[in-house]
């Protein structure tokens, strides 16, 4: 069965990629590992925080922080060629 386009297409219509940007992997890597609560000694909860224990709430934080830090990744470096607003969709 014959593809109508090739994923090559997808890419080469890009100027710049955040794939290519290594610090932006960095926060990345910084966000996971602060939202996994492996660090936390077994049994603490801290100070509750709106009913939450505070690891509940570091780990719920660090989630909305990776959403809002992918949101701008992409609108602020995936930029495509002038005129192309498809963003890939074919």
């Amino acid at each position: 069965m014959k593809k109508d386009w090739d994923q090559n297409d997808l890419f080469k219509e890009l100027i710049q990629e955040p794939r290519k940007i290594r610090w932006i992997w960095l926060v990345y890597f910084f966000l996971y590992v602060v939202a996994i609560p492996w660090y936390w000694p077994t049994g603490y909860s801290g100070p509750l925080i709106l009913g939450l224990p505070l690891w509940v709430v570091v780990s719920i934080s660090c989630v909305i922080l990776l959403a809002c830090w992918t949101c701008l990744v992409i609108f602020r470096y995936w930029q495509m060629k002038a005129g192309d607003n498809s963003r890939g969709n074919h």
